[in-house]
């Protein structure tokens, strides 16, 4: 894991590059479950972290360079999707396509 990051500017078809790599990652049952929501520039990025880890909280942050990424990537995932899938023919002997609970 990185946890120290450089404030220079990532090439914007590096970027879609690597993003286009992570929407297409295996997942359970392929199930495509996530969305990215990608905060690109200082200005984005700082009112994630504005919010994530307001100023007052920060002294004493063990990954102060963290707040210098140039780019952050939220992924989220979509719990019904995963449950669709595997309530699905297919996975339904899992079990899995019942509850969320079936996935703790």
């Amino acid at each position: 894991m990185v946890r120290a990051f450089s404030s220079e500017p990532i090439d914007a078809e590096v970027l879609d590059r690597l993003l286009t790599d992570a929407l297409r990652a295996p997942s359970a049952g392929n199930s495509q479950g996530t969305e990215l929501v990608v905060l690109v520039g200082p200005e984005e990025t700082a009112r994630y972290w504005d919010v994530a880890l307001p100023a007052d909280r920060r002294d004493g942050f063990a990954w102060p360079d963290l707040l210098v990424a140039p780019v952050l990537v939220l992924v989220l995932a979509d719990r019904q999707r995963y449950l669709d899938r595997y309530a699905e023919p297919d996975k339904a002997m899992t079990g899995l396509g019942s509850a969320a609970e079936a996935w703790t």
